[in-house]
């Protein structure tokens, strides 16, 4: 685990995200207070091109959506 304060976090951010990217724990101390931050990659981009070929209405027939849903 990796302490530091929130001045330090801003000089060294990109030193931060590649340890939290490797899995170490990051706690950034702000006025005096812990606060426990977790840095991890965001989820998959949405790709139009691949939506497009996929074609829609690809899944039709593979499951059912019941009326509770609406």
């Amino acid at each position: 685990m990796t302490m530091v304060t929130i001045e330090k976090a801003q000089q060294d951010l990109p030193h931060l995200v590649k340890h939290a990217l490797a899995g170490e724990e990051i706690v950034i101390e702000v006025e005096n207070k812990r606060v426990r931050l977790a840095l991890r990659p965001a989820g998959p981009v949405f790709d139009e091109a691949v939506a497009r070929r996929r074609g829609y209405g690809s899944m039709k027939g593979q499951f059912e959506v019941g009326d509770a849903f609406f």
